[in-house]
């Protein structure tokens, strides 16, 4: 049964037996061999992972992680949990924007369009709700269900879609309770977003502003054409900011 994903602070590299024997207080557990195809599951790229064990380890895993472009610090000091978890950890984070906007809605269906490698679709399977999930990089439909198989998310919880967005849309009914595009803006789909949202659902954006970003899977738009886009939809929340690499967003949550 999918429950909670609570964010932690550490990285547990150790093997998968060692670390279920005796896990690490506020520790996700992702071993070291299994890191390099895993980096979804770490926390953004501009954080420094620290990373709870023994100095030698240490030491193989932050030479691995550095390898990847990550920083690293060395948490030798830290406890162990006296009696199991009743709760999933995870060190990885959803669109801070999707995650507001989800804690004050009542779960109940979404679709993540253009989904990547499911961050916000098993933060919101977490969270109770019923997710379509769509990707045409079948890489990132792997990754995504890795990630769900990693965070507890029950089978069925989410609906893996490795197919073309255009024609997977064209064959959805407005039963969405909440449409999500993160970093994926294909005009031709968003136009028919509010086609598949229920009265009273929600339209979840975020795009880039900046021209320098723009690529096939997102190109640059702005809030005029957004508008325009949603003509007569209520608009609760516009606000603009930055992602990792300073590249202007803009973040739409639209009401139908």
């Amino acid at each position: 049964m999918s429950g909670p994903l609570e964010l932690r602070r550490y990285l547990d590299p150790r093997e998968r037996d060692a670390a279920a024997a005796c896990p690490i207080r506020d520790a996700v557990n992702i071993p070291l061999g299994e890191l390099a195809r895993r980096t979804h599951e770490l926390p953004p790229p501009s954080d420094t992972i620290s990373i709870a064990t023994d100095q030698a380890l240490y030491v193989r895993t932050s030479n691995a992680l550095m390898a990847l472009g990550r920083t690293c610090s060395h948490i030798s000091e830290f406890d162990h949990e006296t009696a199991p978890s009743t709760t999933r950890g995870r060190l990885w984070r959803p669109s801070a924007f999707v995650e507001r906007a989800a804690r004050t809605l009542s779960p109940g269906r979404a679709i993540d369009v253009g989904c990547g490698t499911g961050r916000d679709a098993v933060f919101l399977a977490a969270g109770g709700w019923r997710v379509v999930a769509i990707d045409h990089l079948p890489d990132a439909i792997h990754r995504g269900l890795g990630l769900a198989h990693h965070s507890g998310i029950a089978p069925g919880a989410i609906q893996w879609n490795c197919a073309d967005a255009r024609s997977t849309i064209r064959k959805q009914i407005a039963e969405f309770d909440l449409v999500v595009f993160v970093r994926f803006f294909d005009r031709a789909v968003v136009e028919q977003a509010t086609q598949i949202t229920r009265p009273g659902g929600s339209i979840v954006i975020e795009a880039f502003e900046d021209s320098s970003a723009t690529g096939p899977r997102c190109p640059a738009t702005s809030e005029a054409e957004l508008r325009r886009l949603f003509n007569g939809l209520e608009f609760r929340q516009v606000e603009a900011g930055t992602d990792e690499r300073g590249r202007r967003l803009l973040r739409v949550w639209a009401i139908r």
